[in-house]
């Protein structure tokens, strides 16, 4: 026979789970209904490459931003069974119900690889950290690792900072930092690490750079 206490907790159990169970399945139709709107901005020609979708504040209102990898759905673009079609990034903002597109470059990222790391197929991944867009290069051989950081600034994502690891021979190791906010630039060789200042002639902007593999920071600086 069940006592009056456990009456009562069934009472105060039962309603508790299925509020937890409702505000579950809200959320969940919230996530897919956001997914669904975000995904209506991605081109023809186009889909969302696998694992593709990143989720953060870019621009500092609050509202939860997407970025969007996609890649090209052209045939043509199949070599040896590997899908060689370029991917690309878009921006949403978002302000809590819709998505308006901040960003769109559809070519500048390296096809999927599938996780097999070489030196002319690096690894990409896309990340959002801090209010920043980090995009990370590696690539096979001895481990040579790029990665570009960029910043909402001035109505535009800006790079404001660039690390290049290269591992060389005999333990010559090489990391090159950028700091486009304090123009300064840090060149570490085994250990010991020099300091510069650096000259840019203009912002280094992510909608101007056609392709990661083909660009080259190092030459936008003095």
């Amino acid at each position: 026979m069940r006592t009056q206490s456990s009456t009562a907790r069934a009472n105060i159990t039962r309603p508790l789970l299925a509020a937890i169970f409702g505000l579950a399945i809200t959320f969940t139709v919230s996530a897919e209904a956001a997914a669904e709107k975000a995904a209506q901005h991605i081109p023809a020609g186009y889909k969302l490459s696998e694992g593709g979708e990143i989720n953060g504040d870019l621009n500092g209102d609050g509202a939860e931003d997407r970025v969007l990898v996609i890649q090209g759905t052209d045939k043509n673009k199949f070599e040896d069974g590997e899908d060689r079609n370029m991917r690309g990034i878009l921006i949403l903002f978002g302000d809590g119900k819709n998505y308006k597109l901040a960003l769109e470059n559809r070519q500048c990222l390296s096809p999927d690889n599938g996780g097999n790391v070489q030196w002319d197929k690096p690894g990409v991944s896309v990340s959002i950290k801090k209010g920043s867009l980090l995009i990370d290069y590696q690539y096979g051989g001895c481990g040579t690792n790029k990665s570009y950081n960029f910043r909402y600034r001035n109505s535009d994502f800006e790079l404001i900072g660039f690390d290049w690891y290269i591992c060389g021979g005999m333990g010559q190791n090489t990391k090159t930092s950028v700091n486009f906010l304090s123009k300064k630039k840090s060149v570490k060789v085994s250990g010991k690490e020099t300091w510069s200042n650096i000259e840019i002639n203009e912002p280094i902007k992510l909608r101007d750079i056609a392709d990661f593999d083909e660009f080259d920071v190092m030459e936008r600086i003095k």
